[in-house]
């Protein structure tokens, strides 16, 4: 999966987004199945985990058939996990 910056103010309230989770949250942001969306202003590990948090929760979507809610669960996890 392609990653790819954009204006904070795109993503609302959100740190990232994915197509899988864009689609059911009916999110205005323009998604692509390949990519994560990241909020330009986050660096370093903040950034990291924003992009892990989203590869996982589309994968979840994606071939796990999870919803949105329990995919963001596992990712959230799993983010704690990895601190």
């Amino acid at each position: 999966m392609k990653v790819k910056n954009i204006p904070d103010k795109m993503l609302g309230d959100f740190w990232g987004m994915n197509f899988y989770a864009d689609k059911e949250l009916r999110h205005p942001l323009k998604t692509k199945p390949d990519v994560v969306y990241v909020a330009a202003s986050l660096k370093g590990r903040a950034r990291r985990r924003v992009v892990a948090h989203e590869k996982i929760e589309a994968h979840l979507m994606r071939d796990g058939g999870l919803n949105y809610a329990d995919a963001h669960k596992v990712a959230e996890k799993m983010d704690k996990m990895v601190r």
